[in-house]
């Protein structure tokens, strides 16, 4: 069996001599731009981060539609008024429940349909405060995706059976490409469960 040959070369060092002139690395040569770069992306980073972690605009409504926000474009005028109808009657058959509508492009960022409904639920205060009877249904149109959140004192008519068939009943619209009606269902599944 045959073997490499292989050649080493041994320096030594003896007093007087000089040490071979090494070149440094690339990395050592360059240290001080590796670190502004690094830098740089580290600051653009926390700078983006913060962008997106600021809360996308709230949903605000108006007196023309007191309890529908249309932000996805999605609905027309009649949706705000069945649902202005719905809610004066509401309000005087059902003890003051409400029921809110909330359509948006898409969600802020790390935010889950859940944790965007319980917020905006909690900071529109729909339905009477000490009945706790208000319900929002949010509807994202970028990923299709809905929910009713409904207050602790309309628990006992609207369950999660009940939310739940109202919400099938709407994504049958959806499929067929009818948002507006889609979104109308949950309002009149309110009022009549199924």
């Amino acid at each position: 069996m045959r073997g490499r040959e292989v050649e080493f070369k041994v320096w030594t060092y003896s007093e007087g001599d000089e040490f071979p002139n090494r070149r440094p690395t690339f990395f050592r040569r360059h240290w001080k731009a590796f670190l502004i770069a690094f830098m740089a992306i580290a600051l653009a980073a926390a700078a983006g981060s913060s962008l997106a972690i600021r809360p996308a605009s709230q949903p605000s409504f108006t007196p023309d539609s007191p309890y529908v926000y249309d932000g996805a474009d999605v609905l027309d005028s009649s949706v705000a008024d069945s649902l202005t109808q719905l809610n004066e009657t509401l309000e005087s058959q059902a003890d003051g429940a409400q029921l809110y509508v909330v359509t948006i492009d898409s969600l802020p960022l790390g935010q889950t349909i859940e944790d965007y409904s319980i917020e905006q639920a909690q900071r529109i205060g729909a339905g009477d405060s000490k009945k706790d009877n208000g319900v929002l249904y949010t509807f994202v149109k970028n990923t299709r995706q809905d929910r009713l959140e409904v207050g602790y004192g309309l628990e006992d008519r609207l369950t999660d059976s009940v939310c739940s068939k109202i919400l099938d009943s709407a994504h049958g619209y959806y499929r067929d490409g009818d948002i507006k009606a889609g979104v109308k269902d949950p309002a009149r599944a309110f009022f009549c469960p199924p």
